[in-house]
């Protein structure tokens, strides 16, 4: 890798949420603490609102945070273990929350004075084999379905999943997209600071031919595993807990387009180039995750349609962007009556989307269609215990 190359990525993963998270999180597994407590563990006895911390309670977290990334040493040549990323980066991820304010990590680790501490855990970590292929294309012939087992109706797989209708079903979406917009200009345009909340997500439904997959998670986290592991079965936000699953194989085309989401120029420019306004359908949640009260957009898919087949995150991608407040080069809009949104271009935010996931715009399934589903269970807690449960 070259010194440019591995230096954009670290300072991508320090610009996102997400990354510093995973950079926090394996320092922590890490280097543990003489007294057995996480870097962060200070604040645990306060309330979880977004009033700034008491300043004893922050130097104490940052002086401890800065103490295990000593113990590390990362400038002696030290080597992340690669039985600590996985777990670190699945911490990561169950973390984010983009409908209320950041947790005390995460604000925390947003202060420079803070995340200047993990640039030589960043710098080790983009240096490890574990790390190399985080920003790999989408493998058309490796995608998955993960369904979860949550209540006992869904024992059964379900139907096979297909593409077919997701032109049409984008531009229906457009359509109640833009009434539920409408809407909420009416009904949501006062005070941001008020309780609303609503959909707070960045991608695209499922359902109607519109299919997301999952890639394998990379050979170097997956621990050796016989069979290949969706990382949907372990990366997974707002996490239900469910420790069952059926998986299916989901062979795509070869000779589909996909946008591959590796950094926040990636996806502002997606939205950029394919607008759609959503400020007042995301402006209550959205604001106590980021602060800020001014417009928003996201992609229009059905527009995104017609230049992609598709859209993938990769695992870098998630680490730079998700989370972040990002600018576009959309313009703002004009306050309604009871609304004070900042001057100013629209912000965006990915928000909702697993990393590895690649969302399906149009018909793109091989025509020999998805495989049989395949029973996956987790009969532990750790990250790993994933393993196939037969036919």
């Amino acid at each position: 890798m070259t010194d440019d190359r591995a230096t954009g990525r670290v300072d991508a993963w320090m610009g996102g949420p997400r990354g510093r998270r995973l950079l926090a999180e394996v320092v922590t597994a890490s280097a543990p603490a003489e007294d057995g407590a996480p870097w962060g563990y200070p604040a645990w006895s306060l309330p979880d609102d977004p009033a700034p911390l008491p300043d004893p309670v922050r130097a104490a977290m940052r002086d401890r945070l800065a103490a295990a990334v000593a113990a590390l040493d990362p400038a002696a040549g030290w080597v992340p273990d690669p039985r600590t990323v996985l777990p670190a980066l699945a911490d990561s991820v169950v973390a984010a929350r983009y409908w209320q304010h950041p947790d005390r990590e995460d604000a925390v680790l947003a202060d420079p004075e803070f995340a200047d501490l993990l640039r030589p855990v960043a710098e080790a970590l983009v240096a490890a084999p574990a790390c190399r292929s985080w920003s790999e294309p989408v493998d058309p012939g490796e995608q998955w379905q993960v369904r979860w087992v949550l209540r006992p109706g869904d024992r059964r797989p379900g139907p096979a999943p297909s593409t077919r209708g997701a032109r049409e079903t984008l531009r229906r979406l457009r359509a109640g997209e833009a009434q539920d917009e409408a809407r909420a200009r009416r009904e949501r345009a006062g005070e941001v600071t008020r309780n609303w909340s609503g959909e707070w997500w960045s991608f695209p439904p499922e359902g109607g031919g519109l299919v997301a997959t999952d890639a394998s998670l990379p050979a170097s986290l997956a621990g050796g595993a016989a069979e290949p592991c969706p990382a949907g079965l372990v990366l997974v936000e707002d996490d239900l807990g469910a420790q069952d699953a059926w998986v299916r194989r989901v062979p795509v085309r070869d000779d589909v387009r996909v946008l591959e989401i590796r950094d926040g120029a990636d996806w502002a420019g997606l939205v950029s180039r394919h607008p759609r306004a959503v400020t007042f359908s995301r402006r209550h949640d959205w604001y106590r995750s980021t602060g800020w009260d001014g417009s928003w957009a996201l992609p229009d898919w059905a527009s995104v349609a017609e230049e992609y087949d598709g859209v993938h995150l990769t695992l870098d991608g998630y680490l730079a962007v998700s989370g972040a407040l990002l600018t576009t080069t959309v313009p703002g809009e004009p306050a309604p009556p009871g609304a004070s949104l900042r001057a100013g271009a629209a912000r965006t935010l990915l928000a909702g989307w697993d990393p590895g996931r690649t969302s399906w715009l149009t018909d793109v399934l091989a025509p020999h269609g998805a495989g049989a589903p395949h029973r996956w269970r987790a009969p532990g807690d750790h990250v790993g215990d994933w393993a196939p449960a037969g036919w």
